[in-house]
């Protein structure tokens, strides 16, 4: 793996890319190329649906972008819809909810493989276990025109990470279902349309 992400980081440096694809268990994986400093591959099955779906996996604090990916392929394979599959750029996700930083570079990915693969951007999902979960939560809350969805196996509501890209939450001094929805809309402060729905796992 080290060998293959030096041979990608020297491509780009000598050359520059669209994408690059390595084989990864004998199937196609791409290192995603869409402008932007985080790290992030996605997986495209062989048979796509028409248009595909999309959904960002993410991982736990201390986890990589193949433990994401390893959850869903073989659903990919079997439905049609591509993955994506960002890295953290620390243990974990920042996590906050706001249309910046770590949640501005997912969007972006989305955005870039909606064009680059005519997928549907009407059906763009995020899932994560526990740090990713949070992020899954910020996600939704920042980027409602984006995300349809999400789910959330071991998270916490968008608004109470606090930790940036260590691990750290606290909902201190929030209470009740007004509060945490004000949290998810200041997240995105002109937003009008519905926001969606999350799937809660603990």
């Amino acid at each position: 793996r080290a060998l293959i992400q030096f041979m990608l980081d020297t491509h780009v440096a000598e050359h520059g890319y669209r994408e690059v694809y390595v084989k990864l268990d004998g199937r196609r994986l791409a290192m995603l190329s869409y402008g932007g400093t985080m790290r992030a591959d996605y997986y495209v099955p062989d048979r796509l649906a028409s248009p595909p779906p999309i959904l960002v996996s993410l991982h736990y604090c201390g986890g990589q972008a193949s433990n994401a990916r390893s959850w869903f392929q073989s659903y990919s394979d079997q439905y049609g819809f591509i993955i994506i599959t960002p890295g953290a750029g620390g243990s974990c996700f920042d996590a906050a909810a706001s249309r910046s930083g770590e949640r501005a570079a997912v969007a972006s990915m989305v955005a870039y493989v909606v064009m680059q693969r005519n997928a549907d951007a009407k059906r763009v999902f995020a899932a994560g276990l526990s740090s990713g979960a949070c992020m899954a939560h910020a996600l939704v809350a920042a980027y409602p025109d984006v995300f349809a969805a999400g789910s959330s196996p071991a998270g916490v509501p968008a608004g109470a990470w606090n930790g940036g890209n260590n691990y750290g939450w606290s909902t201190t001094g929030v209470n009740g279902a007004q509060a945490w929805g004000d949290k998810v809309r200041n997240a995105d402060p002109g937003y009008m349309g519905r926001w969606g729905r999350m799937q809660i796992w603990h």
